[in-house]
């Protein structure tokens, strides 16, 4: 992976005090900060141009790696509740300056995540962005493997890890150079805990 010249990796103290990565693109005199949250699949090294883009436009960009995925290596793909990643995100912003607006991004699967956090906590950011939120999953489990994923929680078996059905890099690049990347990526996250 290459990092960005204009991008430094940061550490901050998610829910129960857990540290976590981000990366930071700073600016002189920002006219907005922008705070991004990842995909499912994803982390926050795939949006290095992007994000050196909206730096060179005068946005402040902070960049979470969620809990469980990136360059976060403690328990991948697992977190006991999905309410631990409100959590961290919100433990990040209360950090935050509020000399100017700030908005919250979600990239595909945590558009769910930034839109609950919107909800529930107005007063911490100034603007929500969704990028092709992955609110609507074209795939779901079937009934019965509903119930199967549910009696292994119930069985204590929750943190066994199943495969990610993502597994095809053109279903987020149609840039072959792109495709390889993710293909190679070890960050990329393959596989998430049952619960």
């Amino acid at each position: 992976m290459q990092q960005s010249p204009q991008c430094e990796i940061e550490m901050f103290d998610g829910a129960g005090r857990i540290r976590l990565m981000s990366r930071r693109w700073r600016v002189t005199r920002p006219r907005g900060r922008v705070v991004f949250l990842h995909g499912i699949v994803s982390h926050s090294g795939w949006y290095l141009a992007s994000c050196d883009a909206l730096a060179q436009n005068g946005f402040e960009v902070h960049f979470l790696d969620r809990r469980g995925s990136g360059a976060n290596p403690s328990r991948r793909g697992d977190v006991d509740d999905w309410r631990q990643w409100i959590d961290d995100v919100v433990c990040f912003l209360k950090t935050q300056p509020r000399d100017v607006p700030l908005i919250l991004g979600g990239i595909s699967w945590s558009g769910k995540l930034a839109a609950v956090l919107a909800a529930e906590h107005p007063d911490l950011i100034d603007g929500l962005a969704l990028v092709c939120p992955g609110v609507y999953a074209a795939q779901f489990p079937s009934p019965a493997k509903y119930r199967l994923l549910g009696g292994l929680s119930r069985l204590g078996l929750g943190g066994l890890r199943v495969p990610i059905p993502l597994k095809d890099p053109a279903l987020f690049t149609g840039v072959a150079r792109w495709q390889s990347f993710i293909q190679k990526d070890p960050l990329t996250l393959r596989k998430v805990s049952v619960r």
